[in-house]
């Protein structure tokens, strides 16, 4: 009996000292957010045939405990060549996604702008390609053990461009992804870089190698230090991360997000279980 009294008494004091919190956080009107690419992208298994492709995602920034996506479907988007004075207007295909119709052919030499107007304003970026070097080859290696004894470990090689300091951003999937320069690379020469998986990795990767200029590559480490790697650099994030992307009719209300323009090469692997690659 005297337990059943002292259980009694604790829930008591509990329930006493419970207070309701209400979190005043700091709110702010939506704004939007613009994921663009323009790709050249090679297949290291078919390097004479590029693909060329564009791809626009437009959605609105949530709050702080929204787990919903906010698409744009309303806006008016168009890309254009300045040098040539051409230009194509997407068209919205579902969720905020926009496409062209027809095919894409993207020219080395031209500077292009993609335009997005938005609620009467006006959002701009201008961007020329971006050129990658191709992928020699993707081993993977033994595990020298210690802390990650079970990960994956991989060795990703390719040529420096020689005269000039080249920024290429390396893209393992699922959010893996960060930038490296050339400066303390020899010209010219080949270099190999090692990344690592764990042990719950998906066996089947695709490694991308994406030619950038330095404020892109500056871009997808700040993003990427963000998110942890969760979501890769393009999700939408609750943070003011500032991309290329200017607002001509009204700069204070700037859009979060980047237009790049990237030549890509891309390599398929599989990771492999044989105890000759672990301690």
């Amino acid at each position: 009996m005297k337990k059943i009294f002292l259980f009694i008494a604790i829930l008591l004091i509990f329930n006493s000292c419970e207070e309701v919190i209400d979190l005043d956080l700091p709110t702010e009107a939506p704004r939007l957010v613009i994921d663009s690419a323009l790709t050249r992208i090679f297949d290291m298994n078919d390097v004479t045939t590029p693909t060329d492709s564009l791809f626009v995602q437009l959605s609105l920034t949530r709050s702080f405990f929204s787990e919903t996506d906010v698409p744009v479907s309303d806006a008016a988007v168009r890309i254009s060549a300045l040098n040539s004075g051409q230009f194509v207007d997407l068209e919205h295909t579902n969720n905020g996604s926009y496409s062209i119709n027809g095919n894409l052919q993207i020219d080395p030499t031209e500077s292009y702008k993609l335009e997005v107007t938005y609620q009467g304003e006006v959002y701009e970026a201008t961007e020329q390609l971006q050129t990658s070097t191709p992928i020699i080859d993707v081993q993977q290696i033994k595990n020298p053990g210690g802390f990650d004894e079970e990960d994956f470990i991989i060795d990703v090689t390719f040529q420096d461009k020689p005269n000039k300091i080249n920024y290429l951003v390396f893209d393992f999937g699922g959010g893996d992804i960060f930038s490296i320069d050339d400066e303390f690379i020899e010209e010219g020469v080949e270099f190999t870089f090692q990344n690592n998986f764990d042990k719950d990795a998906s066996r089947d990767k695709v490694v991308k190698l994406i030619g950038a200029d330095q404020r892109f590559a500056i871009y997808v480490d700040d993003i990427s230090t963000i998110t942890d790697g969760g979501g890769g650099p393009f999700g939408v994030t609750p943070f003011k991360v500032r991309g290329n992307i200017v607002n001509t009719t009204n700069p204070d209300n700037f859009a979060l997000g980047y237009f790049r323009v990237n030549e890509i090469y891309q390599k398929s692997f599989s990771l492999e279980d044989s105890p000759e690659f672990f301690d």
